[in-house]
């Protein structure tokens, strides 16, 4: 991995990009996370002459791909897609479910072309660390901004997003430590 850049103090000049972006944590509340895409099957039946049709039947989503457009849609991500790039999670959503359907089945075969594919697209949409770094993205690592955000006293940030800051207020913590166990 790469090193991290240098903190602005230190640096003699500055080579930031003019998309260099920092993304903000909203509280999860305020995400619009749109209702997920119908899910389709094909099913091959015999009709009454015996011959083969294959006919579209809806299918229930896995529910970790359920998860996934959640956790998508409510990452601070999500306000840095266009119109366009919807149909590229709805692709991710569709590899979620085969990838989850597969394991599952214990279908070992193609599977590591599904978490490839997965991965590869995940990282474009900005969805993992190395996605965001390459964008150059970075989302708020403060305790401060998360809690300014949140609109709490400092220490008080709670919710499912939060989950993994803690409650301490040990005054020797950093705070990307708090927010990265």
């Amino acid at each position: 991995m790469p090193p991290y850049p240098k903190h602005e103090s230190v640096r003699a000049r500055k080579n930031k990009s003019s998309t260099a972006t920092e993304l903000v944590i909203r509280n999860p509340d305020e995400y619009v996370v749109p209702e997920p895409p119908e899910n389709w099957e094909i099913v091959k039946e015999k009709d009454a002459d015996g011959n083969t049709v294959e006919r579209r039947v809806k299918k229930d989503w896995h529910p970790e791909a359920l998860h996934f457009w959640e956790e998508a849609y409510t990452s601070p991500m999500s306000d840095q897609w266009v119109r366009g790039e919807h149909a590229v999670l709805r692709q991710l959503m569709l590899l979620q479910q085969a990838l989850w359907e597969a394991a599952e089945r214990g279908k070992t075969g193609g599977l590591a072309m599904i978490t490839a594919e997965n991965t590869r697209l995940m990282k474009q949409m900005g969805l993992t660390m190395m996605g965001r770094r390459s964008l150059q993205l970075t989302v708020a690592q403060t305790a401060e901004t998360i809690t300014r955000i949140q609109g709490g006293a400092q220490g008080s940030v709670s919710g499912p997003r939060f989950d993994a800051l803690g409650s301490s207020s040990e005054e020797d913590e950093e705070p990307e430590e708090a927010l990265f166990v």
